[in-house]
């Protein structure tokens, strides 16, 4: 089997640019690419959310089959990941015309019938896949399906492994009223089962950071590995990025100091190179340590440094008033954007002296690997994939999740940046120079697939 191309086929909710929500949408754009680079025949399957504009074409139409010995009859519409030749499956069903990903209720009902309608598509495509990779809970209800797709097509389905990858160990997708959590299932259907960085892969064994499900994970353990994701570093690359307005490289940084000039201007920020600038960027969530910015970090920092401060994020509404709050006692020194930007979080990202990023938890995270492409110096929690990618070379970190903690590791890290410059430029090189592509986990990934088929 291994003379032969490796057939994945791929399940996500995401994936970027067609539809994305967080990080999974980012990874499910990237590493197919880097797979599909290294041999692999991949190919995805989405719902056709209402909200996708990518053009597709009618591939199949009227594909039956039962849930709950109800007909289901949909369509398939056939489109490629931007850039590439690589096959993207768009399941069309009045469910999901209203959709952009993820619904508010009956979530578990429209996941189903994508799931088993992706398998229904295999059997009409002809395709057999050597391996079915899932992601996160909405993919994992594939496995709840699988045992009666291997008996009804065992020329298709026989010899095919399950890899469940898990994004995020507390988005589980619990269903009260069929008490099914689809999360559980996927861990204990698949034949190997992985996280995004080594660290989580730990963690998730663990009582602290298992979410209850670590007991049954300790019995997989043998079966859990942990690969690192990467990031797009042809769209994250200071060099070319046409969202910023002065490009730069790591050989030479002018560039990087204008464009936070230039971003102080635009903001109505005070306009001075000796000020730090720290950036945060996230979904406005329990998970990213937002209650660990407090009136006492604010009231230091800013009277000792004159230090200024960026949030941009969407979320919960609990946290944008937290935030305003902030920025009314501190107007010069403070700016809050509520919404999405992918423009403005890469200005963010060259402009800024260092990225703050104090999640109470982080399974992988990307945005730390994008800030240090550009040059800006993270601050984190040592936790999942940041302890992986951060550390003294590169940047600050602290262990206890605190906002004591998170105030003394600022506070080093703007004395470093008033008083020891050479320690800054040292740090900003090391950041820039850390090979973050998604070539690195293609490898890892292309060996997992290789050991599952054997």
């Amino acid at each position: 089997m291994l003379n032969k191309p490796l057939k994945v086929f791929w399940l996500s909710a995401e994936a970027a640019p067609l539809a994305k929500v967080g990080g999974l949408g980012d990874v499910a754009g990237s590493l197919p690419k880097a797979l599909h680079k290294a041999g692999i025949d991949i190919r995805l399957a989405l719902p056709y959310y209402g909200s996708i504009k990518t053009p597709a074409k009618l591939l199949l139409k009227g594909l039956r089959m039962s849930i709950a010995k109800k007909s289901i009859v949909f369509d398939v519409y056939l489109t490629t990941l931007p850039g590439t030749k690589i096959p993207v499956y768009l399941i069309k069903h009045p469910l999901f015309r209203d959709l952009e990903v993820y619904a508010k209720i009956d979530a578990l009902k429209h996941f189903s019938l994508w799931a088993k309608a992706s398998l229904t598509l295999i059997t009409a495509l002809g395709f057999i896949p050597d391996i079915l990779h899932l992601h996160d809970w909405p993919a994992a209800l594939a496995t709840c399906f699988l045992p009666e797709f291997k008996e009804d097509y065992p020329a298709v389905f026989a010899g095919t492994k399950v890899l469940y990858t898990i994004h995020n160990l507390a988005n589980q997708g619990y269903d009260k009223k069929n008490n099914l959590n689809p999360m559980i299932e996927g861990i204990r259907r698949a034949d190997y089962i992985n996280t995004v960085s080594p660290t989580y892969a730990r963690e998730i064994l663990t009582k602290k950071y298992g979410v209850r499900l670590e007991k049954i994970l300790l019995k997989r353990r043998q079966n859990l590995v942990g690969i690192l994701n990467g990031i797009d570093t042809d769209l994250f690359n200071p060099k070319n990025d046409s969202n910023i307005k002065y490009n730069y490289s790591v050989k030479n940084l002018v560039g990087k100091t204008k464009n936070k000039l230039a971003l102080q201007a635009e903001l109505g920020l005070a306009v001075d190179k000796q000020k730090p600038l720290l950036a945060f960027v996230a979904r406005l969530s329990w998970q990213k340590g937002i209650e660990l910015f407090s009136d006492s970090l604010f009231d230091n920092l800013i009277i000792k440094y004159d230090a200024q401060f960026i949030f941009l994020g969407d979320g919960d509404s609990k946290y944008k008033k937290y935030l305003s709050k902030f920025v009314r006692k501190y107007p010069r020194n403070i700016k809050v954007f509520f919404k999405l930007d992918l423009s403005l979080a890469q200005k963010l990202y060259a402009a800024s002296d260092f990225f703050l990023m104090p999640s109470q938890f982080e399974p992988c995270g990307l945005t730390q690997m994008m800030a240090m492409r550009y040059g800006s110096l993270p601050i984190v929690h040592s936790v999942g994939g940041l302890k992986d990618t951060v550390n003294s070379s590169v940047g600050y970190s602290f262990k206890n999740y605190t906002a004591v903690d998170l105030s003394k590791t600022i506070g080093k890290a703007l004395k470093d940046f008033s008083s020891n410059p050479v320690v800054i430029q040292k740090k900003r090189q090391n950041a820039m120079k850390k090979n973050f592509s998604w070539q690195s986990a293609a490898r890892q990934y292309f060996k997992l697939y290789q050991k599952m088929v054997k």
